[in-house]
């Protein structure tokens, strides 16, 4: 074995082996594609998803706000008189109709990895980013949000921790599955958007380059 690794290997294309391994960059089109946001509750896929909407200028889409308006109900109305089966149902319905469209930044529903066929079109109609958080974290931002009142099924307040636990422990394996970026949701969110820009477009940023309606065509 040791004179195997001090001598010279012959190799019949050396140029070969430089580019073992490694794939060919190809530049993120946001106007051919589209940007989506999964995690679960709490993650702030909304916050970072109009950010960064914001700062591309272009439409940001709400999955949660767009079923509520198709239904004519808030989501925690929906399950409880019609069940989460009809909720999902909703949900596919929504991320088809959203994926006729491309150049848009979206925030999806917590579950919306459940459905095969919703990672499936999350990965085939764009680039899908991942804001993972802890559970004690999530637990905290879900107990302050205020907005999510009446609007989603509630969590049980002596437990949401846990559920929290248990959410991770059945979808993580899931946003991984689909996801082509990893963020963590703990950082302030002018961090994470300049993470957003760093993941996918490393070359403009790298060149201090700035984003305007052109660099998205």
């Amino acid at each position: 074995m040791d004179r195997f690794i001090c001598e010279k290997q012959e190799i019949e294309d050396p140029e070969a082996t430089m580019v073992f391994g490694k794939k060919k960059f190809v530049p993120f089109v946001l106007a051919g594609s589209n940007i989506f946001f999964v995690g679960l509750r709490g993650s702030g896929k909304t916050t970072l998803g109009k950010t960064v909407a914001e700062k591309l200028q272009v439409p940001f889409v709400d999955m949660d706000t767009m079923i509520q308006k198709k239904a004519g109900k808030s989501i925690e109305e929906i399950v409880v008189t019609q069940g989460w089966e009809t909720f999902r149902s909703l949900e596919e319905e929504c991320l088809e109709n959203i994926c006729h469209a491309y150049g848009q930044v979206i925030s999806t529903g917590g579950g919306v990895v459940l459905s095969k066929t919703n990672r499936e079109r999350l990965t085939q109609h764009g680039q899908v980013i991942y804001l993972m958080g802890n559970p004690p974290l999530l637990a905290k931002r879900v107990r302050l949000d205020q907005n999510s009142e009446g609007q989603r099924p509630p969590l049980h307040k002596d437990n949401v921790e846990e559920e929290m636990s248990n959410q991770l422990w059945e979808r993580e394996p899931l946003y991984m599955m689909v996801a082509n970026h990893v963020l963590q949701a703990e950082k302030p969110v002018e961090k994470l958007l300049q993470d957003v820009l760093e993941a996918l477009w490393p070359e403009k940023v790298s060149k201090g380059l700035g984003f305007d309606d052109e660099d998205n065509e």
